[in-house]
């Protein structure tokens, strides 16, 4: 992904510095204006998203746009996994997926201005692309 991205903003003449951490144990000190994150919440645990809040607003300005795509509880189907419907989660060989909804997203980000979008992927992926900046 981020190869792709670095060919992108080349031929768009963008001057983008990249970088790749662990949210969950950053040794990021710079703030930055664009945080993306792809993939990376709907994996965390609860207790393990109180460690990423407080990484996203150790890392981001007053200004900075961040960018979180998750996958939504609007999944049709959940293949070869052990679903729990009742708690939005699923498990496959100690691998864990949270399927947000969007009031879970609301509560989570309360202290941000968001915006949520769905975005449907087939009959398997659903997704949220979550929009926020600090209020």
């Amino acid at each position: 992904a981020i190869k792709l991205a670095k060919i992108l903003a080349k031929e768009n003449n963008l001057k983008i510095t990249f970088k790749i951490d662990n949210i969950l144990a950053t040794k990021l000190k710079q703030k930055f204006d664009i945080i993306n994150d792809v993939g990376c919440l709907h994996h965390l645990k609860k207790e393990e998203r109180l460690v990423y809040l407080k990484a996203l607003k150790q890392l981001s300005k007053q200004s900075t746009i961040i960018r979180i795509v998750v996958l939504n509880n609007h999944c049709s189907k959940i293949i070869n996994k052990e679903y729990f419907p009742e708690k939005n989660k699923a498990m496959k060989k100690h691998h864990y997926t949270k399927y947000f909804s969007e009031e879970e997203l609301k509560e989570l980000f309360k202290d941000y201005n968001i915006k949520i979008t769905r975005i449907d992927r087939g009959h398997t992926k659903s997704f949220y692309e979550v929009l926020l900046k600090q209020r």
